[in-house]
């Protein structure tokens, strides 16, 4: 899971059509600005890191937005599928009591993986 932007909007955002359209926003303007996610990850064995990878997620992984339906954003802490060549690349988790929006489960073949290496 990966912590995309603090949204402290999204606890006054009440309804659920003012959440469609302030999540819509956000990531028209987050895909206007950025291309890729640069992202290192640890894998940990015992506590201690024994592998990384370097990732680059594409963001128009997160065009599905767009077209998520309004039931979606109901719930008070919504998640979007987002799909990125038919099927399944990540979840867009919205979290109103912790005001954060957050990336989970994203998948590895809608990312290009550049690097990655074990622990000498």
């Amino acid at each position: 899971m990966t912590r995309l932007t603090e949204a402290a909007w999204i606890q006054d955002a009440r309804t659920p059509r003012d959440r469609r359209a302030r999540i819509r926003e956000l990531f028209r303007s987050y895909q206007r600005a950025v291309d890729a996610i640069i992202m290192l990850r640890a894998f940990r064995k015992e506590g201690v890191p024994h592998r990384y990878q370097l990732l680059k997620i594409p963001t128009t992984l997160f065009a599905s937005v767009q077209q998520a339906p309004i039931d979606v954003f109901q719930r008070d802490a919504p998640s979007i599928d987002c799909e990125y060549g038919g099927k399944l690349a990540a979840v867009i988790a919205i979290d109103r009591s912790d005001a954060k929006i957050t990336v989970k489960r994203i998948q590895l073949s809608a990312c290009t993986v550049h690097a990655e290496w074990h622990r000498t």
